[in-house]
């Protein structure tokens, strides 16, 4: 049963496992709505950690690795064909000119 009051047991579960655990599972331990226990962690100051957010990424903590040195070089062309707009990631420029087509713009830009 999903409740929208947060017990003592509940905030201290979030509290000590919410940096290293995903959203989904803790939801499910806590029987509450992703939504609601991100909005939870976010009131108390609550944030994954940096080791965390890289291995979900595949990065593991190496930003000099060549899948984001990859990235980084798709969002930098991918800014440079609209100077106009500064996009912090690849999702709407994906949007803008379709998966495919920026995809094969950047294999024609990377030869």
């Amino acid at each position: 049963m999903i409740t929208d009051k947060w017990t003592q047991e509940e905030l201290d579960y979030l509290y000590e496992n919410y940096a290293n655990t995903c959203s989904k599972e803790l939801a499910k331990h806590c029987k509450k709505p992703q939504k609601k226990l991100s909005d939870k962690a976010r009131t108390m100051g609550l944030r994954k950690s940096t080791n965390f957010i890289s291995e979900l990424r595949g990065i593991e903590g190496d930003t000099k690795s060549s899948s984001y040195k990859k990235y980084i070089d798709m969002l930098e062309f991918g800014n440079s064909l609209d100077p106009s707009v500064k996009h912090r990631n690849l999702t709407p420029i994906f949007n803008k000119y379709g998966f495919y087509k920026f995809k094969e713009l950047y294999k024609l830009h990377s030869v």
